[in-house]
């Protein structure tokens, strides 16, 4: 291949280099740092792979239930991105063009926190566990135009969702998932890779219904959904008449591209080692 290049991204790349949504220089040196410009930083929405935070927890726990507060505390990440430019054009609605297939990984290092009330010794219990998850996806970008001084060109083509898992993976994710919508009256997410105008559409501020089972009642699920058009927030859960779970929200009320995010992870015992499974789909409101 024509062009093959790894590297990390670090925080002080982002630090001297890149501000809001401005290149990371002021010219785009290579085609290298192009597409990684296209992809992270102008296609942020559909390509991050953050799927949990190290924000400071606040909580308050009803000391008469036995509900559960879990968190992950992160204390380091790291970052590896690919591209593989192709040594031939290849075929395009704007005619012969050049073609690069990139791969990218996000790993977070840190300790899962389970807090619990014991009534018995009325007491607060404190299991905390350390993880590593890593999230992949991957993307074509085409070169189309013509390059300049300032941007060189390339364009997101494709993009698939992501996957989360922890070392070893194999841990399962969940049973029958799907969604209902007023545009889709039973949808079912897959996992792929997809051009950006075969993302799954919703209806901007339309009602949408997740429903799903969890393999293992002992589990604990982290969904995120849309929120105030352009943040997440973590869903509450309720049971369905099937037996299983839902959780209702609403979609943006404007026309953008996102993420639906799921991540199972199996800490409720306490002596087990973290284990988890996650996906993101990307979708587009129109």
């Amino acid at each position: 291949m024509r062009y093959i290049i790894f590297f990390t991204v670090i925080i002080a790349i982002f630090a001297t280099g890149c501000v809001g949504d401005k290149p990371l220089s002021e010219i785009e040196a290579t085609d290298e740092e192009a597409i990684y410009n296209v992809i992270q930083i102008d296609n942020y929405r559909l390509s991050t792979l953050d799927l949990i935070t190290s924000d400071t927890v606040e909580f308050i726990i009803n000391q008469d239930t036995l509900s559960t507060l879990c968190w992950h505390s992160v204390e380091e990440t790291d970052e590896d991105f690919s591209v593989d430019i192709s040594d031939h054009k290849v075929d395009s609605p704007v005619g012969p063009v050049y073609s690069a297939s990139v791969e990218y990984s996000k790993t977070f290092v840190g300790t899962f926190e389970t807090l619990r009330y014991n009534a018995e010794i009325d007491s607060m219990e404190s299991f905390p566990k350390e993880f590593v998850l890593t999230g992949t996806r991957s993307a074509v970008c085409q070169q189309w135009g013509i390059s300049n001084q300032v941007r060189r060109g390339w364009i997101l083509i494709s993009i698939s969702d992501a996957r989360f898992s922890t070392p070893g993976g194999g841990y399962h994710f969940l049973d029958s998932l799907c969604y209902v919508s007023s545009t889709d009256s039973m949808g079912v997410f897959s996992y792929g890779i997809r051009n950006l105008e075969d993302l799954v559409h919703f209806e901007t501020g339309e009602e949408v219904t997740i429903h799903y089972r969890l393999i293992d009642d002992e589990d604990f699920l982290f969904v995120f959904v849309p929120v105030n058009n352009y943040a997440y927030q973590l869903a509450v859960p309720q049971p369905d008449s099937s037996g299983g779970f839902k959780v209702v929200f609403d979609m943006p009320a404007r026309r953008i591209y996102g993420q639906l995010r799921f991540l199972v992870i199996n800490a409720k015992a306490i002596l087990s080692d973290y284990r988890a499974s996650g996906y993101s789909y990307n979708y587009s409101t129109r």
